[in-house]
């Protein structure tokens, strides 16, 4: 997401994602799939879903959260969202983090498993920044790929996500990320490394400035030189999160998570000027948990 620009549930289920922008006028509305919303771990290995389970546990869930209102800002918005997640009964619910974006695996086990992932960013529209002005908008992105995780042990995930990008950017990203977790009673704590990686077009598309966008934005006032970002590492950082269960149904998780952005990308004119090479997201989930029998 990169990194954490916005949010979304594992799960069968769509989030529908509404940026409120406070520092302009308007509404952004993302339309994402994506991670799952809580630290969730009880436990990190779970079976295959056994065809004699009686019915499924559904996790209903909304999420508010704040985030740089694009990658390299130095402004916050607001995010808030629902979601969605459903097990067979019987089954423990799999680890998961905010920034698992959403997927399904089609080989699972206890100690390794992978699958097609996806996620739909919202446009960067440069007419909504004046800090912008002259460059070019980056329209509506689907990331479509693939995702590997492995549970070398109970309390230790790591999980790799490749995705290339169509629409607004076509270029390659990568998040690759690791979790340890423990629980005491009815809170259960979670910490990671989280690093962000993305090709050559992904990182022209939101750090570059060519010598025409530059003209074009000194012209309406601003101050962006040109400037050509590379691809590799985009940004490197830590994720964590606390969830409490306060009954069988319901369960709250505070989660927040920093991203530094590396040298090629923090050196763009777009962040120097009038962004941020410190990136921070934090929010707070709500969920109710309830089954469905029958089936």
């Amino acid at each position: 997401m990169s990194d954490g620009f916005g949010l979304v549930f594992e799960g069968f289920g769509l989030v529908f994602l509404v940026r409120k922008n406070v520092a302009q006028s308007g509404l952004a509305v993302l339309l994402a799939l994506g991670p799952a919303g809580a630290a969730r771990a009880d436990e990190a290995a779970v079976a295959t879903p056994s065809i004699l389970s009686p019915g499924y546990v559904v996790t209903l869930s909304a999420q508010e959260m704040t985030g740089p209102l694009y990658p390299g800002a130095n402004r916050y918005g607001y995010f808030g969202s629902p979601g969605i997640d459903v097990h067979r009964i019987g089954d423990p619910e799999r680890f998961g983090t905010p920034d698992d974006n959403f997927g399904f695996a089609v080989y699972d086990t206890s100690w390794f498993r992978f699958g097609p992932v996806g996620k739909l960013l919202g446009d960067r529209n440069v007419n909504s920044f004046y800090e912008l002005h002259g460059l070019k908008t980056i329209g509506t992105t689907m990331e479509v790929g693939g995702f590997a995780e492995v549970n070398p042990l109970p309390f230790l995930r790591g999980r790799l996500e490749i995705r290339q990008g169509f629409g607004g950017y076509r270029g390659l990203v990568a998040t690759l990320g690791g979790d340890i977790w423990d629980n005491w009673n009815s809170l259960t704590l979670s910490v990671g490394p989280r690093f962000n990686f993305g090709d050559s077009r992904f990182a022209r598309a939101y750090f570059s400035v060519t010598p025409e966008e530059s003209a074009a934005n000194m012209a309406a006032g601003g101050s962006l030189t040109p400037y050509d970002a590379s691809g590799g590492l985009i940004s490197g950082g830590v994720a964590a999160a606390a969830r409490y269960q306060w009954s069988s149904a319901w369960r709250s998780t505070l989660f927040g998570s920093f991203q530094r952005l590396t040298p090629s990308e923090a050196s763009s004119p777009i962040v120097t000027r009038d962004g941020a090479m410190d990136q921070f997201t934090g929010g707070l989930e709500l969920a109710y948990s309830f089954s469905v029998t029958g089936f």
